[in-house]
């Protein structure tokens, strides 16, 4: 009997999750220019069109991603970002250090604190690990997690 309610239970879930899933339809933009290229993706509630999140990549000439920004829709403001992702690579073309900052609400800019993730290879390039770092930009000090 409580096989059966929990099955029950786990069938019902997964059939709201996919009817959720398919309440959001995402509509694509493509720009390629002489500096690389940039794909936007916007996903709107699909019955009644409302803007709900925005997601943008910024392409080098070789294809390589170098930034990601995130943005969420606000009535009062339009799109306000939230995050953004910048990618840096190493001369064999491996990723070596993602940028991450939050946007500031308050001072509607880029927050002063970003998370550096440094990637660590070894001699033969093949990678190890990745160290994360604190960095503000309103003083020198940073903070080094392992």
């Amino acid at each position: 009997m409580k096989a059966t309610i929990l099955t029950s239970v786990f069938v019902a879930l997964f059939f709201s999750a996919n009817l959720n899933a398919n309440n959001v339809k995402t509509y694509s933009n493509i720009e390629s220019g002489e500096s690389g290229t940039k794909k936007e993706f916007v996903s709107v509630e699909s019955k009644t069109l409302e803007p709900l999140k925005k997601e943008s990549y910024n392409y080098d000439v070789t294809g390589r991603l170098t930034e990601k920004t995130i943005s969420k829709w606000s009535y009062e403001k339009g799109w306000e970002n939230t995050g953004r992702y910048e990618y840096q690579y190493n001369e064999t073309g491996n990723v070596a250090n993602v940028i991450y900052t939050e946007w500031n609400k308050q001072d509607n800019d880029w927050a002063s604190k970003e998370y550096f993730l440094v990637h660590v290879y070894n001699e033969n390039n093949e990678f190890l690990s990745i160290e994360q770092l604190e960095i503000s930009t309103t003083n020198s000090n940073y903070i080094t997690l392992k």
